[in-house]
């Protein structure tokens, strides 16, 4: 996955902050690193969990309660709604099936009233076929 030039940097800063830390590099981004609750035999080892670093994390945000797996709803809803084809939607998601994918594509109230008004715009100017208007069916078989 080609990452951007922000993403870039910020894990550069990182791996610096690990080398330092640690005098290594070790195959985690986010290791356990030297402070007051870290174990000695854990340092440079990979996280466990991180529950109490993301609600630290979330409330420092202003979001308290988001979930990471919110994240992952989002982005596919900004995904569809940049008009991002549905099969490199989910190659960045990460989803392996349309149908797991389609659970994440939740339609909001304001795209159902945004939907209802472009069919309203549409169907506005049409004119019904005469057969319709004069109450029979069409028949083009007969």
């Amino acid at each position: 996955m080609k990452l951007t030039d922000e993403l870039v940097v910020l894990f550069a800063e990182q791996r610096a902050r690990i080398v330092a830390a640690l005098g290594r590099l070790t195959p985690h981004v986010f290791p356990v690193l030297p402070g007051p609750q870290a174990r000695t035999k854990l340092l440079g080892t990979r996280r466990q969990g991180f529950a109490r670093a993301w609600a630290t994390a979330t409330a420092a945000a202003g979001v308290p309660g988001l979930l990471v797996h919110d994240l992952r709803r989002s982005a596919v809803r900004e995904l569809i709604a940049a008009g991002v084809p549905q099969h490199i939607a989910m190659k960045v998601t990460g989803h392996k099936t349309v149908a797991v994918f389609q659970r994440y594509a939740i339609v909001s109230e304001a795209e159902q009233v945004d939907v209802a008004q472009r069919l309203q715009a549409r169907v506005a100017g049409f004119e019904p076929p005469r057969h319709v208007l004069q109450g029979r069916e069409h028949n083009p078989t007969s």
